[in-house]
C-alpha cells in the first residue's frame, strides 16, 4: 500500500512539473484568480488536489454548488483542472496548487 502512495506521489509530481511547462504560473493564477478579490477563488482551486469530491470541497469552501461547478467546469475547458473517477465519486484534481503569497502585478495595484 505504501508503494503505491509513493506511485501516485511521483505521478502527480510529474503532472505538475509537465504543467508548469504548458501553464505557466502567471496564466493559470489569471484564469483562476485575476484580481487580488478572488482570494476565494484562489483557495477553492487549491483545494481541487484529487483527494476531495467537489460535495467536500463545496462542504469546506462553502461556495455555492452552481459557482463551483462552473468554476471548475471553466477551469476543465480550459485545460488546468481534470477530474479523477466519474459521477459522485469525482475528484477535481488541478495542474498544481498556487501559493496564496504571490500575486499577479494586476492584482497588486487592485489591493
Amino acid at each position: 500500500m505504501a508503494e503505491q502512495e509513493e506511485v501516485q506521489q511521483l505521478l502527480r509530481m510529474l503532472v505538475q512539473l509537465t504543467a508548469r511547462h504548458a501553464f505557466p504560473e502567471d496564466l493559470v493564477r489569471k484564469m483562476v484568480a485575476p484580481t487580488a478579490r478572488s482570494r476565494k477563488q484562489l483557495a477553492v482551486y487549491n483545494l481541487c488536489d484529487g483527494t476531495r469530491t467537489q460535495g467536500a470541497i463545496r462542504a469546506v469552501s462553502r461556495v455555492a454548488k452552481a459557482s463551483l461547478s462552473q468554476a471548475i467546469s471553466r477551469w476543465e475547458q480550459s485545460g488546468i483542472m481534470c477530474r479523477l473517477g466519474k459521477g459522485r465519486d469525482a475528484r477535481p484534481l488541478h495542474v498544481y496548487p498556487l501559493s496564496s503569497r504571490t500575486l499577479s502585478p494586476k492584482s497588486r495595484k487592485e489591493g
